[in-house]
C-alpha cells in the first residue's frame, strides 16, 4: 500500500496482514471490497487455495481467509473479475506442467 502524491510518484510502501500461505505466481484480484490471492506455488507445489482479505477503509487488509479453493491447482495464471464472477485461466497444474487452457468461474456475488 503506497499512496500517490500529487506529482503521480509515489509515497512509501506499507505493510499490511500477511497471507495464510507464503506464495508466487499467484493471481489477484480485488471485487466487491475483497482482495482475492489466487492459486500459485507453495512449499508444497501448485496449490488450488484460494484466499481472501477484507480491504478496510484506510487501505490496510483485514486477516486473510480461506475460502472456495480452484477445480484443479494452478499457478502462473490470469484472474480477472466482472460482474460479480472472477475467472481464473490458464496457467499450469504442476511445476514444470503443460500451460492449461481451461478457464474457472466462480460468482462472488
Amino acid at each position: 500500500m503506497a499512496q500517490v502524491q500529487t506529482d503521480g510518484t509515489l509515497g512509501n510502501w506499507q505493510y499490511t496482514s500477511p497471507m495464510n500461505l507464503p506464495r508466487a505466481g499467484f493471481a489477484a484480484v480485488a471485487i466487491s471490497g475483497w482482495v482475492y490471492a489466487v492459486g500459485g506455488y507453495t512449499d508444497n507445489g501448485v496449490t488450488n487455495t484460494v484466499e481472501k482479505a477484507l480491504i478496510n477503509a484506510d487501505g490496510t487488509l483485514g486477516k486473510w481467509t480461506f475460502t472456495t479453493p480452484l477445480t484443479v491447482p494452478r499457478a502462473d495464471l490470469a484472474v480477472v473479475e466482472d460482474s460479480g464472477w472472477i475467472y481464473a485461466l490458464g496457467g499450469i497444474s504442476k511445476s514444470g506442467g503443460q500451460p492449461l487452457d481451461t478457464i474457472e468461474a466462480l460468482k462472488v456475488y
